[in-house]
């Protein structure tokens, strides 16, 4: 999701200086919430720690990452991203982790391990459809529609990020600044 997002503007001819420049806000919540989420793919807890020391660690991260996307909404596409962070945060909530469910055809190659975010589909767990279970064959990888709605709002935030911001319109090669039309209420008070 976030290669996608950082390859935007070199296929869409966009510039990194400029995306680099963007004002982004609560940027430590990100990192946090991030780091919390590969902690946790890192380090080996005990059974007994993961469903509750684990958990507790995989929801707040959750919450300070959806706390950095809401506090950028203003930028053009994280609506999108929320949308797809609030999903996953939401399945996960629901069922303790993320169910994931290999296609038929992986099922004999594939093995879910169990971890604190993800764990294999089972059948008290709920809302499959939001789940881990759209295969992508080219990584040999399981992603949720959630995270193909957030790499696409990912997209998009990289491609507006990375243009340069239009105050103006071009007119024959030079650029002309739009002006405000001027009301005339002198005018108006007399025509009533």
């Amino acid at each position: 999701v976030v290669l996608a997002a950082r390859l935007g503007p070199l296929a869409t001819r966009g510039s990194y200086t400029r995306l680099r420049e963007t004002r982004w806000r609560a940027v430590p919540r990100l990192a946090i919430g991030v780091a919390a989420q590969v902690a946790l793919e890192l380090v080996d807890l005990a059974p007994e720690r993961a469903a509750n020391v684990g958990y507790g660690v995989l929801v707040a991260s959750y919450v300070l990452v959806i706390g950095f996307v809401a506090a950028n909404l203003l930028v053009r596409g994280m609506t999108i991203v929320l949308i797809g962070v609030a999903l996953n945060a939401f399945v996960i909530f629901v069922n303790q982790g993320m169910p994931v469910a290999p296609p038929d055809a992986w099922r004999a190659d594939v093995e879910v391990t169990p971890a604190v975010k993800h764990h294999a589909y089972g059948e008290h767990d709920r809302f499959r459809v939001l789940s881990d279970i759209v295969p992508v064959t080219g990584l040999a990888t399981i992603v949720s529609f959630s995270d193909l709605i957030m790499a696409v709002g990912l997209l998009d935030v990289s491609y507006h990020a990375s243009r340069r911001t239009r105050t103006g319109t071009r007119t024959r090669g030079r650029r002309q600044t739009r002006q405000t039309p001027a009301i005339d209420l002198a005018a108006l008070e007399r025509n009533e």
